[in-house]
């Protein structure tokens, strides 16, 4: 452990002296001032102990140490590359290159490096590491990837120009309306981002492990309200009511830490929150019964919403299998914690510990869509608490009705069939390696993908109206 720490300090503002406290048992730590106990971040690391995440809080650093990012000049981008490579290489198992830099959070570069198939001269994506850099040289977080892999070496039956027009007979655009000061207008975007062509000529999706999910949507039927605002939000007829400057607020007369809130400050959105006790040993409510309580809140602020949304499905969580080995582990974490709880409840200063804020929740995606097109900007997210049915959270975007009624179709100069086809025309496709299945380590496949300007960029949109593509740059210049 003390090898890391000064591994790690070497890449700190200042280079504090610190160490790592984690338990041995435990993946996550935190780094630690070693005089004064001051939390500068955290690490994560893999079963076998090597560093596979990073977070460096250099703001904590500079707040709590005489010392300040002013003190130290702004570096060239190679620089930077050179010291983002340095940092990687030595955490950072196997060969790897550089691969690209972006521009990242705030005043922060990422620069990417991958391990390569050396046959082929491809990058494995996700094989390498992702390091988060300021422009003065320190290392702000980084993501490792510490895991085996495997390369298959599939016959390559078609060329990029066969695989091309493989991709002629495919609608690989969709549309989506977007909104301006004064109207909605169409616009259309690639269906998958990960579409990919396989090098047996075949359409395929391309597997991304930070991707989230796509979960299907249905349609909502007619809501019943059964339930009030106020029974829904929580709001007992004993709290303490207060209107402030568009702010209600409703709370309890013995904890301020319980409340319900509705804030109409903004012009542009209403948001909505409930903080109540919750009792865990009462059984959690169906995803059925919360369901109902996130559409009839929905019916209440909104109305009619069957015309108006669809609903993101939910999936039922289903329980891991786990080794016997597996299960002793867990079942002696639950031990320590359940020592550690009869520890707080012997110690005075834990009594006033207010947990009324940590109830587990479910959240409700709820589409919005115009004449069956979906617009994003209009998307409402609904958290309930799982025991209470309460709605914990939300926030509605308040909607000029006057230009949804004016929504119109007259503009399109461009059908989506047109722009699909000038799309299929501009995009590129180059030989790559693609993770094809990643049960106990990522096994890489090769497929044809899509890019465009050499992969420069990424499409980002085609406007209806003038047929123009409008592009993301992915990386700054070299």
């Amino acid at each position: 452990m003390m090898e890391l720490e000064m591994a790690i300090r070497e890449y700190m503002l200042g280079r504090p002296v610190i160490k790592i406290e984690r338990e041995e048992e435990d993946f996550m730590g935190e780094i630690v001032d070693a005089n004064r106990g001051i939390i500068y971040g955290q690490i994560e690391v893999s079963d076998e102990g090597k560093l596979t995440n990073i977070m460096i809080d250099i703001e904590e650093i500079t707040d709590n140490n005489d010392i300040s990012l002013d003190e130290y000049e702004e570096l060239e981008l190679e620089d930077l590359k050179e010291m983002a490579e340095e940092f990687a290489e030595e955490f950072c198992s196997g060969d790897l290159r550089y691969v690209n830099v972006q521009q990242w959070i705030g005043d922060t570069i990422l620069v990417t490096f991958e391990q390569f198939d050396h046959q082929l001269n491809l990058p494995l994506p996700n094989s390498g590491a992702q390091v988060e850099i300021n422009r003065q040289g320190f290392i702000v977080s980084a993501t490792l990837n510490q895991t085996y892999y495997q390369l298959t070496y599939p016959e390559i039956t078609v060329t990029a120009e066969q695989a091309k027009a493989t991709l002629a007979n495919e609608l690989l655009l969709k549309r989506e309306i977007e909104e301006t000061p004064d109207k909605l207008h169409i616009v259309y975007v690639p269906k998958n981002r990960f579409t990919a062509v396989g090098v047996d000529g075949k359409v395929t999706t391309v597997f991304d492990p930070d991707a989230e999910e796509e979960l299907p949507k249905k349609a909502i039927e007619a809501v019943t309200v059964t339930k009030s605002l106020p029974e829904l939000l929580g709001i007992d007829s004993d709290m303490v009511f207060t209107d402030e400057e568009d702010v209600q607020t409703w709370t309890s007369p013995t904890d301020d830490s319980i409340y319900v809130r509705i804030d109409r400050s903004d012009a542009y959105e209403t948001m909505y929150e409930s903080v109540k006790p919750w009792d865990e040993t009462q059984p959690e409510l169906s995803i059925a019964e919360l369901e109902d309580n996130a559409k009839q809140f929905l019916e209440l602020v909104v109305g009619e919403i069957h015309t108006k949304f669809e609903l993101e499905e939910q999936l039922e969580e289903e329980e891991p299998e786990l080794t016997e080995e597996e299960l002793a582990y867990f079942r002696a974490i639950e031990e320590a914690m359940a020592e550690e709880d009869d520890e707080f409840d012997d110690d005075d200063e834990f009594e006033d510990e207010d947990d009324n804020d940590f109830e587990p929740f479910r959240t409700f995606s709820f589409l919005r869509t115009v004449q069956g097109i979906p617009v994003d900007e209009y998307n409402i997210h609904v958290d309930i608490g799982t025991y209470t049915g309460h709605i914990k959270d939300c926030t509605v975007t308040r909607v000029n009705e006057a230009v949804i009624e004016n929504f119109s179709t007259d503009d399109v100069e461009v059908s989506l069939e047109e722009a699909n086809k000038r799309y299929i025309d501009a995009l590129q496709l180059r030989l790559a390696r693609a993770i094809e299945s990643q049960d106990d380590f990522p096994i890489y496949t090769l497929v044809y993908e899509i890019i465009f300007n050499d992969g420069q960029s990424i499409l980002e949109k085609i406007e209806s109206n003038t047929g123009e593509f409008i592009f993301e740059d992915l990386y700054l210049e070299d």
